[in-house]
Order: structure tokens, then C-alpha cells, then sequence
């Protein structure tokens, strides 16, 4: 059990640090985006969507390494189950962005779009981190009653 403590948080940190790697490049994108186009209303729309992609690259890599522990832990019915949920979770809401949309809502953009995204891995990140914490205290429980 402890070992198996030791690499959660091993993952933990290593998705923590790259974490910070991948957000800092976001936050670089502000500055690199003339090189791609001159077209300042591309920039503009590309720099609104920055902030949600620091918040999607700083819960990304966490969630892949809580992710990959519970994988490890052959934890797949819960992990089939919550993938199938989204199936279904994440097309309906950005198929009512998309007919908002459709439907001339000026209030509808890109960062529309980029928020149902950051919505889904907030959701994915929470989720797998409490489902790892949780299947990390079982093991634990677990191995302090057999040595009981």
C-alpha cells in the first residue's frame, strides 16, 4: 500500500510539474501569435481562448496521471462508465452552442466552445482525482485489516 501511495504521488507531481511546463506555454501564445497570422481579428480571437487553455493544460496532466493509477488499479468499470457518461454529456452541450450559434446569439463565440472543453476536463479532473484518492484509502484500509 505504500508503495502504491508513493506512486500516486510520484504521478501527482510529475503531472503538477509538467502542468506548469505546458501552462506556461499557453501563456506564451499572446506573444508567438503574429508569427502565424497578421490578421489581428485571428489574433484577438485566439488570445480570448488563452486563459482556458492555461486552465485546460493545468488540470490535464494531473487527471492523466490519476488516469493512468486507476488504470493501473484495473479500475476499468468505473472508467468505462464515466467515458460513456461524457459520450453523451459533452456532444449535447456543444451541440446547444452550436444551435445557439445558428440561431445568431452574439453572445456565442469561441471561447463558447473552449469553456464546454474546459467544463469536461474540469469534470474529468475532479472526478479521477477523488476516484484515485478513494481507490488509494480502500487499498489502504484493505492491507491494514489483513495485517490485522
Amino acid at each position: 500500500a505504500k508503495a502504491l501511495r508513493n506512486t500516486l504521488r510520484n504521478f501527482l507531481k510529475a503531472g503538477v510539474i509538467y502542468g506548469g511546463v505546458m501552462m506556461s506555454a499557453a501563456l506564451c501564445i499572446p506573444f508567438i501569435s503574429r508569427i502565424f497570422t497578421a490578421d489581428q481579428y485571428v489574433i484577438s480571437l485566439v488570445n480570448s481562448v488563452v486563459p482556458l487553455l492555461v486552465a485546460v493544460f493545468g488540470m490535464d496532466n494531473i487527471l492523466m496521471a490519476s488516469e493512468g493509477f486507476l488504470l493501473g488499479q484495473k479500475d476499468l468499470n468505473f472508467i468505462g462508465k464515466m467515458y460513456a457518461s461524457f459520450f453523451v454529456a459533452v456532444p449535447y452541450f456543444m451541440l446547444r452552442v452550436k444551435r445557439a450559434a445558428l440561431a445568431g446569439n452574439p453572445a456565442i463565440n469561441l471561447t463558447s466552445v473552449w469553456s464546454v472543453f474546459v467544463t469536461y476536463q474540469f469534470v474529468r479532473f475532479a472526478v479521477l482525482l477523488v476516484r484515485a484518492l478513494m481507490v488509494q484509502r480502500r487499498t489502504e484500509l484493505e492491507v491494514s485489516k489483513e495485517a490485522a
